[in-house]
């Protein structure tokens, strides 16, 4: 007779393995949302702004240099994608933490 053997975690233990999981995907989920953000960005760029491929590639181009610098953190320049949303909200008055629309 075949009988299954059922294996009973507490819910510390399954929080640790689910935590384990998700920063395992996370590099990748992280860089999915990134890039479907820019691609939302993009297209509007073009559709209401008038950007075009070589405009939108120079963008592209300079949006992962960026990132590249917050990685590498060349010359001993030392900032986050905090900092970013920071300096957006001081210098032009857009906080990416508020919504046009509301949340329920």
């Amino acid at each position: 007779m075949n009988s299954m053997k059922r294996v009973m975690r507490s819910k510390k233990e399954i929080e640790k393995i689910v935590k384990e999981e998700v920063e395992k995907a996370y590099p990748e989920i992280s860089r999915d949302v990134a890039y479907q953000t820019f691609a939302m960005v993009f297209l509007v760029l073009n559709k209401d702004y008038g950007f075009g491929r070589k405009r939108l590639l120079d963008l592209k181009d300079k949006i992962e240099l960026q990132y590249w610098m917050m990685q590498e953190k060349p010359c001993g320049i030392d900032y986050t994608p905090e900092d970013v949303l920071r300096i957006c909200k001081e210098k032009f008055g857009i906080d990416f933490n508020v919504s046009q629309f509301k949340e329920e």
